[in-house]
């Protein structure tokens, strides 16, 4: 018999080589396109997969080019029923693993006739196969190119990939001599042997999670004995099969396109990878504050400044804090005003006395400031001594410019010019009068206390007795508490100034001293 079949295989190891090589241009120009997807995608979180997992059952035709029939027309119409099921993991929404089982009785035979009688050759093979490819779906991005909508696309799709098959040929001859090469044959066959996957096919769309589609792919192999011939047909050309038909795929587990873990039916933020506690949400910083609720999404916060930083722990957020690194008032924007009176303290002449907003702070002056000034800046213009031309001695002057600012203040007169008089004493110090009732400070009571808070350093072995006292009448009780706190805040005040301890004395008398005719008068008296 010979090489009874090598006749009618010229071509079948080219027509392999073409679709190889076919296949090896397809993936070379799709993996740029896909590198380049990778690269550009910057964030941490792994690409959505709207389902990671699919099963499929494959029901079609499989036949073997091999040394039987004459050419791969014949191999085709010789085709036999076969059976698959494959399960996929999707890698991204491009890429994915598919695992296969396919199973088929293949069989054919070719008859030659000759002037006396007919001769015939064939197979049978019970084939089963497994294998393992990379599957690549270009347009699969298409059907849900909007978080949370599904849209039905025909889809192409191909793949690549190795297996093994499993099962011994059978051959028969039917009159033809057994010759050593048909021997050889039946003496060399296997029942495995590995094979490449190579193929393609295009889906359709039923619904989110069910598709049809056709799919073609031939697995040529190491092995010329797939069919039980090689000698005894044409031993330099390995044999090859394949399989067609169609397939229905259902994919598993509902859509998770952020792919946080949490579905897209039950995911507040379907399109940002977010956390349980907040429904599928962001929490960018990690400081318990979701993103669509943090004011400052890439700063740990605090959920009371909606999610934003206080660090200087005023109760104001550091990007509404004029002043973040000092601990200030939520009122003036996170700045510290120390005196309260609405300025704050970088821009408040009189940081430590409660003044007007529109005097930067500092309480106004009084009249008799006013009129001071001005016979002070007519006497300087006249080169004439002011305490000769002001309604108030030296001291008095000085002790009422004491509380003026000298920013503002300074601008009008100096106050060289203003005083040439000698240096003042305590005993030039008015006493400070209180309304009744009532124990605050006014401007002229804030003249006073700083004029000694100045003149007081000149007598360090003096000690200044600070007494009061409120009649016991109609009051009582209530009186006697107000005058204590007017005699000990004109005390602290003094001692904020830096007046030593040890220097000042404050009484607060339930019976008036001799030295105090007045009821609701602080007065100081300097003594050894």
């Amino acid at each position: 018999m010979g090489n009874i079949t090598h006749k009618f295989l010229p071509t079948q190891m080219k027509t392999i080589q073409s679709i190889l090589n076919s296949f090896i241009l397809f993936f070379l120009l799709l993996l740029p396109n896909f590198s380049y997807a990778q690269l550009n995608n910057t964030s941490t979180v792994r690409p959505a997969i709207p389902h990671e997992w699919e099963v499929g059952i494959f029901v079609g035709m499989g036949t073997i080019f091999g040394d039987v029939p004459k050419d791969n027309i014949e191999a085709l119409a010789a085709s036999k029923p076969a059976i698959g099921l494959a399960i996929t993991r999707h890698l991204t929404q491009t890429l994915a693993l598919r695992g296969s089982v396919f199973y088929a009785n293949l069989k054919d035979s070719q008859t030659f006739l000759n002037i006396t009688e007919s001769r015939t050759i064939g197979y049978e093979l019970k084939l089963l196969e497994f294998s393992g490819a990379l599957l690549f779906e270009p347009l699969s991005e298409r059907r849900r190119q909007e978080i949370g909508r599904f849209k039905k696309i025909i889809s192409p799709y191909a793949f690549i990939g190795v297996g093994g098959n499993f099962g011994k040929p059978t051959t028969f001859y039917e009159n033809i001599k057994i010759t050593p090469n048909i021997n050889k044959d039946n003496l060399e066959k296997e029942d495995k042997r590995a094979n490449l996957l190579i193929g393609g096919g295009v889906k359709y769309d039923l619904s989110p999670k069910l598709s049809i589609g056709l799919e073609v792919g031939i697995r040529p192999t190491f092995n010329d004995l797939l069919d039980g011939i090689s000698y005894a047909g044409n031993p330099d050309k390995n044999d090859w099969y394949g399989f067609s038909g169609l397939t229905v795929n259902y994919r598993i587990g509902e859509p998770d396109a952020d792919g946080d873990g949490i579905v897209d039916a039950k995911d507040i933020c379907p399109g940002a990878p977010g956390e349980q506690k907040f429904g599928g949400c962001p929490d960018t910083d990690g400081d318990g504050v979701k993103n669509s609720k943090d004011d400052c999404p890439n700063l740990v916060g605090s959920s009371r400044l909606n999610g934003c930083p206080d660090s200087d722990k005023d109760g104001t957020a550091d990007h509404l804090d004029q002043c973040p690194n000092e601990k200030g008032m939520m009122r003036l924007n996170g700045c510290p005003d120390r005196d309260w009176d609405y300025v704050i303290d970088s821009k408040d002449e009189c940081p430590d006395v409660p003044g007007k907003v529109e005097l930067n702070g500092c309480p106004p002056l009084p009249d008799k400031i006013i009129v001071a000034a001005e016979s002070a800046i007519n006497a300087a213009e006249l080169g004439q001594d002011a305490s000769e031309t002001t309604p108030e001695s030296a001291t008095e002057i000085q002790a009422l410019f004491a509380t003026v600012p000298d920013n503002s203040m300074a601008e009008i007169v100096e106050e060289e010019v203003i005083l040439k008089a000698t240096s003042p004493t305590l005993t030039d110090i008015e006493n400070i009068h209180f309304p009744e009732n009532s124990n605050q400070f006014d401007s002229e009571a804030y003249s006073i206390l700083t004029a000694i808070a100045k003149i007081l350093p000149q007598y360090p072995n003096r000690i200044l007795h600070i007494s009061t006292y409120a009649e016991i009448d109609k009051n009582g009780v209530i009186n006697q508490g107000i005058a204590g706190k007017r005699v000990f805040l004109c005390f602290k005040y003094l001692l904020q100034k830096g007046i030593p301890r040890g220097q000042l004395v404050y009484y607060n008398y339930k019976r008036p001293p001799d030295s105090m005719e007045e009821n609701g008068v602080v007065i100081f008296e300097l003594k050894e």
